[in-house]
């Protein structure tokens, strides 16, 4: 079973709109026919399992281990594009994240809400901090009623 099919159709569909409809850019690769290449989208997860939640958050590699005797639960809102990935999520339990950054892009991170003992890296981040990362090992805890969004951008 694909993760997608864990999704409502519904929440991943964009609104009709009475204008003409974006285009999907074209390519010509070396064998001279046209390709389509595929446009952004909009995705929706709500996730309540941790190992669901590692393979649901590619790029990312990533190992989750959850903290506390209380549930899991994830809620992403995403907006992919065939360079870059824009998302917002939610963590309902608290966490200890470990693993990479994806090749070849520069993550950041805003909080929304952080919860009172997140950090990166062992440290904790105040306010006004805004966390980011060049491709490599990544070591978070997520704690309960976190949310944040993240921007990765080649």
């Amino acid at each position: 079973m694909s993760l997608w099919t864990r999704f409502s159709a519904r929440s991943m569909q964009l609104p009709k709109r009475e204008e003409q409809p974006l285009e999907t850019p074209t390519q010509t690769p070396a064998s001279g026919s046209a390709v389509l290449t595929p446009g952004a989208f909009i995705a929706v997860q709500d996730i309540d399992d941790p190992c669901v939640w590692e393979s649901a958050s590619r790029p990312w590699e990533l190992l989750a281990s959850p903290l506390g005797d209380g549930p899991f639960r994830n809620r992403k809102q995403a907006l992919v594009t065939p360079n870059w990935l824009l998302y917002r999520e939610s963590f309902l339990g608290s966490l200890h994240v470990q693993g990479m950054s994806p090749p070849g892009m520069i993550g950041f991170t805003v909080p929304i809400r952080l919860g009172g003992r997140s950090n990166y890296w062992g440290a904790a981040l105040h306010e006004q901090g805004m966390p980011a990362t060049l491709p490599g090992a990544l070591d978070a805890r997520i704690d309960a009623g976190q949310d944040h969004v993240i921007a990765l951008i080649p």
